[in-house]
């Protein structure tokens, strides 16, 4: 019998979900070297990156749009706060030529065999 699938969306990949993507690259495809480098390829205008994502109990705290001191640290000492989204699984496509190919897709080891990357 499966487990409940979890609470479970899907979005394009953004910056902040990297380092969790690549817990799930590197438990998915211990062997495989050099992993992606996935801030070259959130550019790449013929990658897209989706992730499944169970929702954070709290949005993050909103940018404000001109700023502020949190953003003026932000820019000083780099980075954004992490998203409170866990993400389940990732999907990279790359579309060629009007056809989609899969570049990769993995899915935490926990919640494998409930329906995420299908």
């Amino acid at each position: 019998m499966r487990s409940p699938v979890p609470r479970c969306r899907v979005r394009y990949m953004q910056q902040d979900d990297i380092p969790q993507v690549l817990d799930i690259e590197r438990e998915s495809f211990p062997t495989m070297w050099p992993q992606t480098v996935y801030q070259r390829e959130l550019k790449n205008k013929l990658a897209r990156y989706l992730v499944a994502y169970e929702p954070g109990d709290e949005p993050a705290a909103p940018e404000t749009p001109n700023g502020g001191f949190g953003a003026l640290l932000r820019r000083i000492f780099g980075g954004r706060a992490q998203t409170r989204d866990r993400i389940l699984g990732v999907v990279g496509l790359w579309c060629l030529m009007g056809e989609g190919h899969i570049v990769t897709i993995a899915v935490r080891s926990e919640v494998r065999r409930q329906g995420i990357g299908e």
